[in-house]
């Protein structure tokens, strides 16, 4: 069978109401997902704010590998 790998993308003002939809991948799913992947760039490109630490609470959960991705840049909604 093929990985299931989810991707999505956030920026730093959703990250605290973001915990419920990480949670629903890595433990509510039929098909788990071998890995999800979340893009948060550093900044944001409306300037609605920046990250300095992703929460404690996310962490990989069983077989389900979560990575947070940093090293992304925000053009605007175009690149969502």
């Amino acid at each position: 069978m093929v990985p299931v790998i989810v991707t999505l993308t956030t920026i730093p003002a959703r990250l605290p109401h973001l915990w419920p939809v990480l949670d629903s991948l890595l433990h509510n799913q039929t098909l788990a997902p071998a890995m999800v992947v979340v893009n948060v760039p550093q900044n944001y490109a409306a300037g609605l704010g920046s990250v300095d630490a992703i929460p404690d609470t996310w962490k990989s959960s069983g077989s389900v590998q979560l990575v947070v991705n940093r090293e992304c840049r925000d053009l605007g909604p175009a690149t969502k």
